[in-house]
């Protein structure tokens, strides 16, 4: 993400509230409005069944960035940072408090000063995140592997073996430092996954500026531009 076409997106969020949604308030429970520049982008990928995702907490001390993000009823990531090794424009990891959730937080050019903040965020209508930021799967099929009843007599042994659909692949990773089995997307089908030169569509690899408005018309939370003529 570091071409200029990501940079000027970065730029374009810092001056809105996105990746909170339009709707959203940005005025935290002491009645403070969410500072411009904090936040430059925000993903995060939850299984279906989580409603009402929001930024709970963000924090800037003179040491540490922090970040919490909730569902309706229950925590979902957390982010804590040391405020002088982050920098403006990089992704970082969130650690999931749940099951199967995972994402990566933006931040902007506000932690480059000095000024501290402390944001809580109680509903939905003051830190509701935009929709587009919000991706939903399915759980995996299998989550983990137990013993039946807890007992201590039983244990694994000869030849487990794993199998997937046609669009899918098995393998062991050679180069990693311990034994490891890798679950991922078959190279034949990759095509279907890439953009129109047929590489990441995730990435810049196209060599092409992004759309990003249409005669200065924003998409909306679905992608979709509408133009109105008269």
């Amino acid at each position: 993400m570091n071409s200029n076409y990501y940079t000027e997106w970065f730029n374009e969020n810092e001056g809105r509230a996105y990746p909170l949604a339009e709707r959203a308030t940005r005025i935290d429970n002491q009645g403070v409005r969410m500072s411009d520049g904090l936040l430059a982008d925000l993903h995060v990928v939850v299984p279906a069944g989580y409603t009402g995702i929001m930024i709970t907490s963000l924090s800037v001390s003179r040491f540490t960035a922090s970040i919490g993000v909730s569902a309706s009823g229950t925590g979902l990531l957390i982010g804590t940072y040391v405020r002088d090794l982050v920098k403006p424009y990089l992704a970082y990891p969130l650690v999931g408090v749940v099951d199967n959730v995972s994402g990566w937080v933006v931040f902007g050019n506000g932690l480059t000063n000095d000024t501290t903040y402390m944001h809580k965020f109680s509903t939905s209508a003051q830190s509701g995140l935009e929709d587009r930021t919000i991706h939903r799967v399915d759980p995996p099929a299998v989550r983990r592997f137990f013993k039946y009843g807890g007992r201590t007599d039983l244990w694994l042994d000869g030849d487990v073996r794993l199998a997937c659909n046609a669009n899918m692949r098995i393998f062991e990773d050679q180069a990693a430092l311990t034994p490891t089995v890798e679950i991922g997307l078959d190279p034949a089908v990759a095509s279907q996954m890439a953009g129109p030169c047929l590489k990441s569509a995730s990435k810049d690899n196209c060599s092409t500026p992004p759309i990003r408005t249409i005669n200065g018309v924003q998409a909306d939370n679905t992608g979709k531009v509408t133009l109105e003529f008269v």
